[in-house]
């Protein structure tokens, strides 16, 4: 997974923690078109989706087991950086807080995530890419 944040925080894709993560990657399969990404493992029964022809993620489908805050059924933004930390850190100065802690993103991969609460109450994922 690569995107550029040499100019900030930039889109990453979104997610949403589905109660039965294979009817809604059928759902999404087919009312978008969607494809999974192949070769691309999100824990025990997640998806990573593409749209058609496409190499990178769009949208990522997860399990209801570690929601990080947002309630199943719901959409999260994630948002690349390139110092989750120090955006975390701003995050609660600003008045915001942190609502699923700084991680790696997995096992087979090195980058970090956490998700954030503003203090209007929405939530947004952050996500570090390891640096190849």
């Amino acid at each position: 997974m690569a995107f550029d944040t040499n100019h900030g925080a930039v889109f990453g894709f979104i997610a949403i923690h589905a109660g039965d993560p294979a009817r809604t990657k059928a759902f999404y399969s087919r009312v978008l078109g969607w494809e999974e990404l192949p070769d691309a493992p999100v824990g025990p029964d997640g998806f990573f989706m593409k749209r058609p022809g496409g190499e990178n993620p769009e949208a990522t489908i997860l399990g209801a087991d570690d929601t990080g805050g947002v309630p199943v059924g719901q959409w999260i933004t994630q948002i690349a950086v390139d110092d989750i930390r120090a955006v975390a850190a701003r995050c609660v100065e600003m008045g915001g807080e942190i609502v699923a802690e700084i991680q790696p993103v997995s096992d087979d991969d090195p980058g970090l995530m956490c998700r954030i609460r503003d203090p209007e109450g929405a939530v947004l994922g952050l996500i570090q890419v390891a640096k190849a």
